[in-house]
């Protein structure tokens, strides 16, 4: 019993941390989830995937960001 409520409470703090932390960087909630259902049914495989889906996010947003006003 102690591993299934070590388990379900790992799994609800990730998911609450992801949630917060997903809010705080911009990230859309549809993205999110995927992250989710993966850290209620595998735990750690739910959290790298967030990681992976916000690594790239963080990438789109370290561009230039006056090159979208650039008129050719």
């Amino acid at each position: 019993m102690a591993g299934w409520i070590h388990y379900l409470v790992f799994d609800l703090f990730v998911g609450m941390w992801i949630s917060q932390d997903a809010d705080k960087k911009g990230v859309h909630r549809w993205m999110l989830l995927p992250c989710l259902l993966l850290t209620f049914m595998l735990g750690p495989a739910g959290l790298l995937l967030y990681f992976l889906i916000r690594s790239g996010f963080n990438r789109k947003l370290i561009q230039d960001p006056y090159a979208e006003n650039l008129v050719h």
